[in-house]
């Protein structure tokens, strides 16, 4: 006699739903991001002696500061699409455009290692979207690492946040078509974005890891 095994829910691990709740602040005066209480004190990595909690936990804090990264380039106006955020005008502005290409983990991010030690500022693009807002470009701003749609949580994380929350293989993730590795995200992004766009002139900004991926795609689609 065969009997059904039930299936186990997979159930999504419960984390502090804010940056305080983890032991961190943010104070945006001072720009700084340090221990929960202690403005003066710097941000520490390795808080206890389990490598996967201290792992876990960055995933977790990561997320926290992307969402403040995210707050800010919409208050400077620019619209999320999916995993990526864009200027209103980037379908009417006919004279710039500016593609940045970040290289971390975290959205918006140069150095998360600069964002943690010193300011939120000098690890991210924000410094940089402001004056390019200031100097009359559109931008357009990828994001090749958060290639994964979790449904439950209606957002998109990359391989290390999903490893950290245990969804590594949760149902409930898909790959986001046409985005399903970095490089072909950038070329999304370049059809459906940069060279549909009535820009002039096409200025492109990456760092890192992201540039052998920007230059290969030109290689191979834009000689």
């Amino acid at each position: 006699m065969f009997r059904r095994i039930p299936k186990k829910k997979t159930v999504i691990p419960v984390f502090p739903t804010t940056l305080e709740g983890h032991g961190y602040q943010y104070n945006p005066n001072s720009d700084k991001i340090s221990m929960f209480g202690e403005p003066d004190s710097p941000y520490i990595y390795k808080r206890t002696n389990n490598e996967l909690h201290n792992f876990r936990l960055k995933q977790q804090v990561n997320q926290h500061i992307q969402q403040i990264i995210c707050e800010k380039l919409e208050a400077l106006g620019l619209h999320p699409h999916t995993t990526i955020y864009c200027t209103p005008d980037i379908n009417s502005n006919t004279e710039k455009l500016l593609v940045v290409i970040p290289e971390s983990r975290i959205f918006g991010v140069w150095s998360d290692r600069a964002l943690f030690d010193d300011t939120l500022n000098s690890g991210c693009v924000l410094q940089c979207i402001e004056r390019a807002i200031k100097e009359g470009y559109s931008i357009v701003i990828t994001n090749q690492e958060q290639l994964t749609w979790i449904r439950d949580l209606k957002k998109a994380l990359s391989i290390p946040q999903c490893n950290a929350l245990g969804l590594s293989h949760h149902a409930l993730q898909v790959e986001i078509p046409g985005n399903e590795t970095p490089q072909k995200h950038i070329q999304y992004v370049f059809e459906h974005f940069v060279l549909t766009a009535p820009a002039k002139a096409i200025y492109v900004l990456a760092s890192g890891r992201a540039t052998p991926i920007l230059t290969d795609y030109l290689d191979k689609h834009c000689a």
